[in-house]
């Protein structure tokens, strides 16, 4: 089975060990790249040839180059137009919503505000995109007993 690999854009630290831990606790074997400035992982993506994630996920609220600008660049890159890109960010704006869908974002996600419910957002993603890798994820405990 080949090695996930996830890009996880956003310039908040902590967003950045959120999403780590999470992801490490689902799986420790998944390859994890996190960059903090956007214009740095927009120049990685384009020259790195050996850098192929399998999902991008990006924050849409950041300096330099905004998520919106970002996702437009990596849906015209050849290389990685047809890679899922999540979108994570604390907004639940319609209007940002509805333009990460027509620039192509295959999901939208409001940052969850603990490691716990990371872990259950990322599952159900990686179940959702990398169904032959990951089939049904089981949801995690912590996750199971808030929703009885």
């Amino acid at each position: 089975m080949n090695t996930t690999t996830l890009l996880f854009i956003d310039d908040d630290e902590d967003d950045l060990s959120f999403f780590y831990q999470a992801v490490k606790d689902i799986d420790r074997g998944i390859h994890c790249f996190l960059h903090k400035d956007s214009q740095s992982a927009m120049r990685l993506l384009e020259t790195d040839t050996e850098l192929c994630p399998d999902l991008i996920f990006l924050d849409l609220n950041m300096p330099k180059l905004s998520g919106k600008h970002c996702l437009s660049m990596i849906k015209h890159m050849v290389r990685h137009k047809n890679t899922p890109v999540i979108i994570c960010t604390t907004s639940s704006s319609e209007r940002d919503m509805d333009d990460t869908w027509e620039l192509g974002a295959a999901c939208y996600l409001t940052k969850p505000p603990t490691v716990s419910d990371w872990k259950y957002e990322i599952s159900e993603i990686l179940s959702a995109f990398l169904k032959d890798k990951y089939g049904q994820l089981k949801v995690p405990e912590e996750r199971e007993a808030k929703a009885v």
